[in-house]
């Protein structure tokens, strides 16, 4: 009599745990950023550039800031980029990284570190600064023993005292640079600047009398 008293009840428990309107519901975490990326100054689209996605826990070193999410730069400019945001992140970066661009050179209105929440979508186009090559022709004009120009892109600087030569040199593209030059007499360094115009991934010819 009393499995048949007690049977029914349990059953109906068994019911209501398994029934679909007792489960917990899991919310979109997924947060989404894209938008275009363009060669500095231009509307031209850094096409085949990688955009980075990086995030930093909080606690954490800013070195070890860990990839949540790459994407590469398609044909008209675009990147799309997704993170499921389960564990909060304290701080979010972009980076991008260009075959013929400055790495860590980028543009963009949040200057480099981005909200991210939860079910957020952002929309943010970028900017990374193309390199392009100057042909310099050096011509000596004064009694300087010798001229040094320094670099524009974490390279390697340009030592000359040859009286006329040519040499190539990298530099940041589609700007006005004011090209750092100084002029060697022995005990004292005079500095001086030549300004010039400078392509997108191309060669610019500058002289640079010293």
């Amino acid at each position: 009599m009393k499995l048949k008293v007690f049977l029914p009840l349990a059953l109906s428990v068994t019911a209501l745990l398994l029934s679909p309107s007792c489960k917990k519901e899991i919310p979109n975490m997924d947060a989404y950023v894209y938008g275009k990326v363009y060669n500095q100054n231009s509307s031209d689209p850094a096409v085949g550039t990688l955009v980075l996605l990086r995030g930093l826990k909080m606690g954490e070193y800013a070195v070890n800031k860990p990839i949540l999410d790459s994407a590469f730069v398609n044909e008209l400019g675009e990147y799309h980029l997704s993170y499921q945001t389960e564990e909060e992140m304290s701080l979010y970066d972009l980076d991008i990284i260009g075959p013929n661009h400055i790495q860590s050179n980028m543009i963009h209105p949040s200057g480099g570190q981005i909200s991210i929440h939860p079910g957020s979508v952002r929309e943010l186009d970028l900017h990374i600064v193309p390199i392009c090559w100057l042909r310099i022709h050096s011509v000596r004009t004064s009694d300087a023993n010798s001229l040094y120009i320094n670099s524009m892109t974490n390279g390697y600087g340009l030592f000359i005292d040859e009286p006329i030569a040519i040499n190539y040199m990298e530099s940041r593209g589609n700007e006005l640079v004011d090209i750092p030059c100084f002029r060697d007499y022995s005990t004292t360094y005079i500095p001086f600047q030549v300004q010039v115009q400078t392509p997108t991934h191309d060669t610019v010819d500058v002289r640079i009398e010293w």
